[in-house]
């Protein structure tokens, strides 16, 4: 499960949540930029709550679309939880 988790996470979620998921992935430091992403160590929802907010994305939550993606059409569910257990993972090793 972490090996598929850590596959995902490198592949969509470190431009914007970097490696260490504090957000500060590549794209966040862009000039001009209005994407802030999340400090996933800081995050205040549950698993679940982790899971839902990364399938359905901020727009979901009443965010702006932009400020995090809908993976739903891109990811099952044991995928995103794969995910959310690889940053949980990366964090307790920070």
């Amino acid at each position: 499960m972490l090996r598929i988790g850590k596959k995902v996470y490198l592949e969509s979620c470190v431009m914007c949540h970097g490696i260490d998921a504090k957000g500060h992935g590549p794209l966040s430091k862009l000039k001009n930029s209005s994407l802030y992403p999340a400090d996933l160590s800081k995050t205040l929802l549950n698993r679940e709550q982790q899971i839902v907010y990364t399938k359905y994305g901020g727009k979901f939550w009443g965010s702006a679309e932009a400020n995090m993606p809908s993976w739903r059409n891109e990811y099952d569910d044991f995928t995103l939880h794969s995910v959310i257990l690889y940053i949980e993972e990366v964090l307790d090793k920070k």
